[in-house]
């Protein structure tokens, strides 16, 4: 008789614990997160926005280091207000990189230093038909 009160005991408190609730949630886990007290995104991206660049990764190929020593020559001609010069160095760069935008946009200003407006507008000209095809 034992051995079955203790059989009916534990049958009896495993179905109580069966028919028990959960607990309700604390007050701590039902209150929503706190804002931070900064924009930790627009940090990042003013931190981007700092280098001069979108705050996106650029991967660009090594360039020439002869592009390089044609376009501070082409700086030191202008300097010295020498535009034919300075645009006779462009154009070896761009014989190295006919494709770079930042080397035909300079050679745009150099023509309109030297006041070859239509010259200045067939670089501008190139570039978009490059852009579009």
């Amino acid at each position: 008789m034992n051995a079955r009160f203790l059989l009916l005991a534990a049958a009896g408190a495993l179905a109580l614990c069966a028919c028990t609730q959960p607990s309700a949630p604390s007050q701590a886990s039902t209150k929503p997160a706190p804002l931070p007290d900064h924009d930790p995104v627009g940090a990042i991206r003013a931190a981007g926005m700092s280098m001069g660049k979108d705050s996106s990764v650029q991967v660009q190929p090594l360039r020439d280091p002869a592009i390089d020593g044609y376009l501070s020559q082409a700086h030191a001609a202008e300097t010295a207000k020498d535009f034919a010069a300075a645009a006779a160095a462009i154009a070896s760069a761009l014989k190295l990189a006919p494709d770079a935008p930042d080397i035909l946009q300079y050679e745009a200003a150099i023509e309109v230093l030297r006041g070859h407006w239509k010259g200045a507008e067939a670089v501008k000209l190139d570039q978009a038909d490059d852009t579009a095809g």
